[in-house]
């Protein structure tokens, strides 16, 4: 990091997130964002969570907190960008007022100097996405950078095989995937190509992005669009260590039918190689 600078006036931040059966990790979420904003006072807050859950439940907080909520239900699951689009779209807020957007599942919890962290950080050059540190608990490894360069059309082929074929999917992900993992470990500061897709904080100049996205996929490759649509606005996407979110780990994707998963997962790679590498195969 470059150091520290005092900002006038409040900060402004708006959490999209989405939800889909998971009432418990939305209000443990809630509640470290909460702990977080007592360390940063002239930091405001709004959080938008958008329920694809089948039936919606009440929120049951135990505690009063520090910023302003709203949950939207959809009345279907939209997957997780699909979700963030819906919010987009029916949120009634003006996106230009806020300093960062940060796009996130719920299965996340925030240290609690995140936002104390965030605010002293001096404006970064062609600011699209800030990588934080996001610890997995269940594998203890840090999630980011999720890509330090952009995949080769080769690459995204052999994975769009690997999807089809289940055992060897298996193999890639037991003994090739931690690899590539800890390959990526890196210092603060750094340009990569794609932060992981469980947690995106985005400046203002991503603002072009934020108000039109459309992913066109129902899951997966989230990290890939954003990459990419960042790049159209040569915007770059710069890993920070300094700020730390702990990663509870594939809350709604754990419970989800194997070869669904792996279906969709095809079909989003199917889709980023017709929009980003020229035609699709």
């Amino acid at each position: 990091m470059q150091g520290a600078v005092k900002l006038v006036g409040k900060m402004k931040i708006l959490i999209l997130c989405v939800n889909y059966n998971s009432n418990e990790r939305l209000i443990d979420y809630m509640v470290s964002v909460n702990e977080s904003l007592r360390n940063a006072p002239s930091v405001s807050l709004t959080f938008v969570c958008s329920d694809n859950s089948k039936e919606p439940k009440a929120l049951k907080l135990n505690e009063a907190m520090l910023f302003d909520y709203k949950i939207i239900v959809t009345h279907e699951n939209l997957g997780y960008f699909g979700g963030i689009e819906f919010a987009v779209n029916n949120c009634c807020l003006d996106f230009d007022s806020f300093d960062y957007v940060i796009f996130s599942n719920v299965d996340v919890k925030l240290r609690n100097d995140f936002f104390s962290t965030l605010e002293k950080m001096l404006p970064i050059d062609s600011l699209g996405c800030i990588a934080p540190r996001i610890w997995s608990q269940k594998e203890n490894r840090n999630r980011n950078p999720e890509l330090l360069v952009r995949y080769s059309k080769k690459k995204l082929l052999l994975l769009k095989c690997l999807y089809k074929m289940p055992l060897f999917y298996s193999i890639y992900s037991k003994v090739f995937y931690p690899m590539k993992r800890k390959a990526n470990e890196l210092s603060s500061g750094n340009a990569v190509y794609a932060a992981h897709g469980s947690f995106f904080v985005f400046g203002k100049q991503s603002l072009p992005f934020i108000k039109n996205i459309h992913f066109p996929s129902f899951l997966f490759g989230e990290e890939i669009y954003v990459a990419e649509e960042l790049e159209k606005l040569c915007l770059k996407t710069i890993y920070v260590d300094e700020l730390v979110v702990f990663d509870v780990d594939h809350e709604s994707t754990s419970k989800m039918n194997r070869s669904f998963y792996l279906k969709c997962h095809y079909e989003s790679i199917e889709k980023l190689l017709e929009l980003y590498y020229g035609r699709k195969s």
